[in-house]
């Protein structure tokens, strides 16, 4: 099945930490969206570039827990491996509230990633958050 078809949308979405398969908030977020065909799983990548990766500090005042970020300061760091879903739209807006983008914490960025097919790899510009140093 052609995941693009399969949905109303053509966005790309990189994931890294708590939104990959397995963590909290792919179960409160990223799992929801899918299990409402709002988004689909289409393979594990990387980013081609290289990014810094930190974890945030618990903020209690905020009610934030650590979580990982990548900086935005392409060219240093490690190639970070995450997740591709396609999503629609809502959903999209749905992941910059969680990531606090109209707060400042993070701003969505677009990423170059290598997906890693069964069939071989391939490299695709996908939506991802990104933070400030």
């Amino acid at each position: 099945m052609c995941v693009e078809s399969a949905m109303n949308t053509d966005i790309a979405l990189f994931v890294y930490g708590t939104l990959k398969r397995g963590f909290a908030n792919y179960s409160r977020y990223l799992g929801v969206a899918e299990s409402n065909t709002k988004a689909a799983y289409v393979a594990d990548g990387q980013t081609l570039e290289r990014f810094p990766m930190v974890v945030r500090p618990p903020n209690a005042a905020t009610n934030s827990s650590g979580a990982p970020q990548l900086l935005d300061e392409a060219g240093n760091g490690t190639r970070v491996k995450g997740e591709v879903y396609m999503i629609d739209d809502d959903t999209l807006q749905a992941m910059d509230l969680l990531e606090g983008v109209h707060r400042g914490r993070y701003r969505r960025q677009t990423v170059q990633v290598q997906v890693q097919m069964e069939n071989g790899d391939f490299r695709r510009s996908c939506e991802s958050s990104v933070g400030s140093c």
